[in-house]
């Protein structure tokens, strides 16, 4: 090759990793915080507050998966500022309806707990997706570039 950067090719996400990594980590967050009541770990009106704050920051994550839109063909620098967006506007907005909403539930303590956790979890669980997915495409482009040689100074 000519020593030259070669064009970013476009791709798309996985769809079902990242609704599926989505769900299966809503899920055990909503699940989780609901047992802890059955199990005498919460208080019930503690544990179903929690539940209320993991579905809200299921809902605000899943808002912004779809904003993102996985399916669509997008070049990698693309993903990662569709991203990078999505997770700013994300940030600002869940901890605004948490505390919009914090009178609202039994136990507020439980509720604001869940909503970071859950934040937090499926935050992680996204960003491993998106990343695998950049970082694959990243590497089969960069396979077929060759750098410029290199002179050495000795």
């Amino acid at each position: 090759m000519n020593g030259r950067l070669p064009p970013e090719t476009p791709l798309s996400l996985s769809p079902l990793a990242a609704f599926g990594s989505w769900g299966v980590a809503s899920a055990g967050a909503i699940l989780g915080a609901w047992s802890l009541g059955p199990l005498g770990l919460l208080k019930t009106e503690v544990s179903f507050s929690a539940m209320l704050g993991a579905i809200l920051s299921a809902s605000i994550m899943l808002l912004g998966l779809l904003a993102m839109g996985p399916w669509a063909s997008r070049t990698p620098s693309a993903w990662s500022t569709r991203w990078l967006a999505a997770t700013v506007i994300r940030f600002i907005t869940t901890p605004f309806l948490a505390l919009l909403l914090y009178s609202r539930p039994p136990s507020a303590e439980g509720f604001l707990l869940s909503v970071a956790g859950t934040y937090l979890l499926l935050l992680a669980v996204e960003t491993a997706v998106v990343a695998k997915g950049v970082l694959s495409a990243a590497a089969s482009v960069s396979r077929g570039f060759d750098p410029p040689p290199t002179q050495d100074h000795r």
